[in-house]
């Protein structure tokens, strides 16, 4: 339930912003981007948490 009110949230905002006379291009642009910083943020610090520089094979061959 919580979800779908911070997508109604969202999306009142967006549509406020465009209804104030904010550019529409702005907006994609400016949601694009926090969409971005958002799956990076997820898939960085929730999905390969604790995977990365993993492989002792590449470290290997790094030293030498």
């Amino acid at each position: 339930m919580k979800n779908k009110t911070l997508k109604q949230s969202i999306m009142f905002t967006i549509l406020s912003l465009s209804a104030a006379g904010i550019n529409d291009f702005v907006i994609k642009i400016v949601t694009m981007l926090l969409n971005f910083a958002g799956e990076f943020l997820w898939w960085k610090f929730v999905v390969f948490r604790g995977s990365e520089n993993t492989n002792e094979l590449a470290k290997n061959k790094l030293n030498l």
